[in-house]
């Protein structure tokens, strides 16, 4: 069971089991031509912007930033707090915004809604 809570605002999201996180990433694509942004693949840190960090716990690793102290995310994103049936609280990271108005998610990954109507954030399939 996954819960996604978006925000500072009580918000949840039931989408599966994080059976990826804390695995290692054996079949994975490779990350290329990353655009260093939020939601972007990476296989280090070089390859994400400003004030973010490679999440290799994700699949093809994730450019982000821990929001869990601050709740603040770039543009275009939205600090969510991921939680594992399984595993637990995982943290709160800022995932990139997705939707009708905002361009796709990248291979791999997905839309979900969360309980808060006009929020989705893509997060692996």
């Amino acid at each position: 069971m996954l819960r996604v809570h978006a925000k500072s605002r009580n918000l949840s999201l039931i989408a599966g089991l994080l059976a990826f996180i804390g695995m290692p990433a054996c079949g994975q694509p490779e990350c290329r031509d990353s655009d260093g942004l939020v939601g972007s693949c990476c296989s280090d840190e070089i390859q994400c912007g400003s004030e973010l960090v490679c999440f290799l716990e994700f699949p093809a690793g994730i450019c982000s930033r821990d929001c869990e102290a601050d709740r603040i995310c770039p543009s275009g994103s939205s600090c969510v707090l991921i939680q594992s049936k399984s595993k637990g609280i995982l943290g709160r990271f800022c995932l990139k915004d997705c939707g009708e108005d905002v361009s796709s998610c990248r291979d791999g990954y997905g839309c979900l809604q969360t309980s808060v109507p006009y929020i989705q954030v893509c997060f692996p399939n």
